[in-house]
């Protein structure tokens, strides 16, 4: 996410609150070996090196790590409003009107960028 693009989703959220609410953005998910790949390609040029010449090595899963993360349990679904980019959700545990009602948001089930993406957000970000 651009910092326009977050300071543009700050603003939308200070003005839609009524008061403590919670508001996830709705975020594009990725796979760590496409990050790895991509920031291999984009920046071991500016480093002096090919990127065939890095390596990677997949070593899995450690002990308490999680293969995706949950975003919104079922039960702060219970009380989630989907909004364009975002899901509101009441902390007061208020049912809302049009609660959306067991939204699964996970990462694992959010879309994925592509390498390409990745990488134009790597040039983006480039100093």
């Amino acid at each position: 996410m651009s910092i326009p693009h977050a300071v543009d989703l700050i603003l939308r959220a200070t003005e839609m609150s009524n008061g403590g609410e919670i508001f996830l953005l709705k975020m594009q998910a990725l796979r760590i070996v496409d990050l790895a790949n991509a920031m291999i390609e984009e920046l071991a040029p500016l480093y002096g090196y090919k990127p065939e010449q890095i390596g990677t090595e997949i070593i899995g899963k450690r002990l308490g790590e999680k293969m995706y993360e949950e975003l919104m349990t079922d039960d702060e679904a219970q009380h989630a409003v989907a909004d364009g980019e975002l899901f509101v959700l009441n902390q007061r545990g208020d049912r809302l009107k049009n609660a959306q009602g067991n939204v699964k948001y996970t990462s694992h089930l959010a879309t994925k960028l592509s390498k390409d993406e990745i990488k134009q957000l790597l040039r983006d970000y480039r100093l």
